[in-house]
């Protein structure tokens, strides 16, 4: 796509990207979030990092 326009793109290709762009948002501000959290304390268990873990392998994989 780099010599591409973008008007020239498929909207299904271009609605994909938006797609994949808003799942990977969503895992970066679950990891930010879970980040904030983590950074007052300091030991976590490893449930939480398991959740934390679980939350962004399942935005990732829809």
């Amino acid at each position: 796509m780099t010599d591409q326009h973008f008007s020239e793109v498929p909207s299904s290709q271009m609605t994909a990207l938006r797609d994949r762009d808003a799942v990977l948002n969503e895992a970066l501000a679950v990891i930010d979030e879970a980040l904030a959290k983590l950074a007052q304390r300091e030991l976590m268990s490893a449930t939480e990092v398991a959740d934390v873990l679980l939350d962004v392998r399942t935005l990732l994989t829809h």
